[in-house]
């Protein structure tokens, strides 16, 4: 991944193991929402406890969904100093969750909006 002087990503280099996907006999749907859900990384989001997320840590079978879009709208709200753990300015990152958010401040971002979440993923009336 790389950034430009303001922490905006311009570029993101993202490889999925064609063996792997071969193996486990992912069909080409399957293989779109592990791209979907690796991209979601790129743009900084971690894992979803919630099910039907994208983001959820082990799934193939879920699309990106109004919950994802959701949550990449709210990260994307934030200055940029409430999500990057380290705010020095660089042009580019080997490993992108060591500069994005952690899971683990993750878990404060979704446990005061996951009723939200679930909200705009309609599992809340």
């Amino acid at each position: 991944m790389d950034h430009d002087a303001t922490k905006r990503i311009i570029s993101v280099r993202l490889h999925l193991v064609h063996t792997l996907l071969k193996k486990y006999a992912y069909t080409t749907s399957q293989r779109v929402n592990v791209a979907e859900h690796e991209l979601g990384h790129a743009m900084g989001l971690a894992h979803n406890p919630i099910k039907q997320s994208v983001m959820y840590k082990s799934t193939r079978y879920v699309s990106v969904q109004p919950v994802d879009v959701a949550n990449v709208r709210y990260l994307y709200s934030l200055p940029p100093a409430q999500y990057f753990i380290n705010t020095a300015q660089t042009s580019s990152t080997v490993n992108a969750n060591k500069d994005i958010v952690t899971d683990s401040w993750m878990k404060v971002i979704f446990n005061s909006h996951e009723r939200e979440s679930e909200r705009v993923a309609g599992t809340v009336h």
